[in-house]
């Protein structure tokens, strides 16, 4: 059986907002749009123009020389937003925002009866300068960081309770993490043992 999520929500939205808004309010002061070096111009081009017009079309994606995990969910959100480099900035904020949540939920599955000790693995991990910095820019690290993240948790929880959809989430979170960022393969590795 889950926890009640009720010890849950108010400090996930407490640890999301430590590093969203302040990270969000840095970006949109400076007038910041995401876009900065080769690499995030690459991205957005190819999540709002080819992915999106490969969605809009129904067709195959065209190649890349990146994974298209991130490019497909900043395609889904210009759905909504345009083809604007803000596309890339939200899916970056929000994955962002989800890492010291994630980060405090597996603290929480390792000590379960320490909350103070979640509470401040998330806090440590939502007040960390690099975070925020990658959570504003149109770049998958965020997006890898909080899908592996979700991995290690829900496999954790996974070794404890014995779950099939535990099993479940980590494998596909930590799949989705390797077409955000190859390098998540990686991670993978000591997960399978």
């Amino acid at each position: 059986m889950l926890r009640p999520i009720s010890w849950r929500a108010p400090y996930a939205v407490a640890l999301a907002a430590l590093l969203a808004l302040p990270a969000a309010g840095i970006a949109a002061s400076r007038g910041f749009d995401g876009l900065y070096g080769q690499d995030a111009y690459a991205y957005f081009d190819y999540g709002t123009a080819s992915v999106r017009a490969s969605i809009l079309q129904l067709r195959p994606l065209e190649a890349f020389f990146w994974p298209p995990g991130y490019p497909l969910l900043v395609a889904l959100v210009s759905m909504a937003t345009g083809p604007l480099a803000l596309a890339g900035q939200l899916v970056s904020l929000l994955m962002g925002a989800l890492v010291p949540v994630f980060t405090a939920l597996l603290a929480r599955e390792l000590w379960p009866d320490d909350t103070v000790l979640a509470l401040l693995a998330g806090a440590l991990v939502a007040v960390c300068g690099q975070l925020w910095q990658s959570s504003v820019v149109v770049m998958a690290d965020t997006t890898g960081l909080a899908l592996a993240t979700l991995s290690a948790w829900a496999l954790t929880r996974y070794t404890r309770k014995r779950r099939l959809r535990w099993l479940l989430v980590g494998s596909a979170a930590v799949a989705y993490a390797m077409l955000a960022r190859w390098i998540y393969g990686l991670v993978a590795m000591p997960f399978a043992l």
